[in-house]
């Protein structure tokens, strides 16, 4: 029983995920009949299926400017900019008309019929600029009209009698519907967006093209920003004494330091009287000699003190 329920809540987690569909799942195009579906009533199985490809549109991103009769030509839509609800989408017995503009293409107004035609629901999806241009510059510079994108589905295929009180039992086999009506407004999507389609590829291919200049470029300059930021610590490290490598000490006796200039004088050794000056000496001190003995005078007689005996 455990893995029934598991295959079960598998196959049907399967079905509600989006599989293609223009990225639209299963879930969000119920949930969008459900929250229409508070202002509408369906009289019969096409009114389910139409309504269905409006929920369609709107999970899509278009915006809906217009509805029933209102809807029924792209003369009517040209100037309709403003968000409407769905009343009167039903007022015809075997016809339903939308008028929507696309998401992020404001320019664009496009309008959706569906017909009842027993036992199949035909789609017809065609567009037009708002300023009234109803031709399209092909890349060849030739005006061509854009043509109407049509679709046919069994109405049986995809609606049924409801089951419970869940709206959702009076559809099934969705996800198929979900692609065909991706495929639908696929081909639609491709023929308004197509100039601006080639705007933004020239425009990318421009910026490629720079980047490709900019990264020839690139390899040199870090090399030079490399020996630039070497040159600046060496010399940030000549100045600092617990950076500076210390030069080894001359040969020789001279051991001043090379900046230290050589006197042109001798300098008198130590002597005697540096050590003891004679006005300083105590009576009967003999003069003290840097060599640790007693003072001697010329001939090495002892010189005489300051004291006499």
């Amino acid at each position: 029983m455990e893995a029934t329920t598991t295959t079960s809540s598998k196959a049907k987690a399967e079905a509600e995920a989006p599989k293609g569909g223009g990225g639209v799942s299963v879930t969000s195009l119920v949930a969008v009949v459900r929250a229409c579906h508070l202002f509408t009533r369906f009289r019969n199985a096409a009114d389910k299926l139409a309504f269905a490809v409006h929920s369609y549109m709107l999970c899509k991103g278009y915006r809906l400017v217009a509805c029933g009769e209102s809807a029924d030509s792209l003369e009517k839509v040209l100037s309709k900019d403003d968000e409407v609800g769905v009343e009167g989408w039903n007022d015809k017995e075997r016809e339903y008309c939308f008028a929507y503009i696309p998401e992020g293409n404001e320019a664009v107004r496009v309008i959706v019929k569906c017909e009842s035609r027993t036992p199949a629901l035909r789609v017809t999806a065609q567009f037009a600029f708002s300023s009234g241009e109803f031709l399209l510059v092909s890349p060849g510079g030739e005006a061509k009209a854009p043509e109407p994108v049509t679709g046919e589905y069994q109405v049986g295929d995809f609606t049924q009698e409801r089951t419970s009180g869940d709206l959702k039992s009076g559809f099934k086999n969705l996800d198929k519907l979900v692609d065909k009506l991706a495929a639908l407004e696929s081909s639609l999507h491709e023929q308004f967006a197509s100039p601006e389609k080639e705007e933004e590829e020239a425009e990318a291919m421009k910026d490629d093209d720079d980047d490709d200049d900019e990264g020839k470029g690139s390899g040199s300059n870090k090399r030079q920003a490399v020996e630039k930021k070497k040159e600046d610590d060496d010399d940030e490290a000549a100045g600092d004494p617990l950076v500076t490598v210390p030069q080894p000490a001359p040969h020789g006796d001279d051991v001043r330091p090379p900046d230290l200039p050589i006197p042109s004088v001798p300098i008198r050794p130590v002597g005697a009287d540096d050590l003891v000056p004679p006005g300083i000496r105590a009576p009967g001190m003999p003069s003290p000699s840097p060599f640790g003995g007693p003072g001697l005078g010329i001939g090495g007689a002892p010189r005489g003190g300051q004291g006499g005996a």
